[in-house]
């Protein structure tokens, strides 16, 4: 199978390239000496972190208690430990593949570059920012182009959905909503709050359930037949 990849803009490559910089700037003289947390443990919780991506478990990776994750997809962070680790396993479960490239560290901070696979087959690499404290993750930030995230798939793919359909609507990312995708939603969780989603040709609305702080952008569902 063929995978798009999608370049990482020119803004984030400067962020990459000051890193050092701005890292040390933001520590007294001497950081990597006094520095809380030690290259040893800082690669220790990178390697654990990036296995939990692939195995969907993060029962093992320390985090403080304030946590703070902060994203190219969400416009307020997640904070706390519970809050952080459950998105943490959605993300996770949402990739066939995570893959490190390569990591830079810094005292109590760390860069990492990866590439995120999703269940849908794009790839899309991503770096991520980490600041320890005490041997544990204190904050992240992720920096990535959420464009596949947000957009119909490939043109050509079996979606239900006509060029006409993605010309009209460019601000609505349409999803076709199959019959057997109406019975694994109702099984796997959303509240019907008036209507009948069943009938065709008549309104309703519903109620889904998301990870906190999770994006939905505009969309629209073409009943199918």
């Amino acid at each position: 199978m063929k995978h798009r990849i999608y370049p990482i803009s020119a803004l984030l490559h400067i962020i990459l390239a000051l890193l050092g910089t701005v890292a040390t700037a933001q520590v007294p003289d001497g950081s990597r000496d006094t520095a809380n947390t030690s290259r040893v443990q800082a690669e220790r919780i990178l390697d654990g972190y990036f296995a939990a991506m692939n195995t969907h478990d993060f029962s093992q990776v320390p985090f403080t208690p304030e946590v703070v994750f902060r994203g190219s997809l969400h416009t307020e962070p997640i904070r706390g430990d519970s809050a952080v680790r459950t998105f943490l396993v959605a993300v996770g479960k949402g990739a066939r593949n995570v893959r490190l490239e390569w990591r830079v560290i810094d005292g109590d901070r760390a860069c990492a570059h990866y590439e995120y696979q999703s269940n849908a087959g794009f790839v899309v690499p991503a770096v991520t920012c980490f600041r320890f404290e005490a041997g544990r993750i204190a904050e992240l930030r992720a920096f990535f182009d959420p464009r596949p995230f947000l957009t119909p798939g490939p043109q050509g793919k079996d979606t239900g959905v006509s060029d006409d359909d993605v010309a009209g609507n460019p601000h609505h990312r349409i999803v076709p909503l199959t019959a057997g995708g109406m019975q694994r939603f109702l099984k796997e969780g959303f509240e019907v709050i008036s209507g009948n989603p069943a009938e065709p040709g008549v309104p309703f609305v519903i109620r889904i359930y998301n990870t906190e702080n999770q994006v939905v952008p505009p969309h629209w569902h073409p009943e199918t037949s």
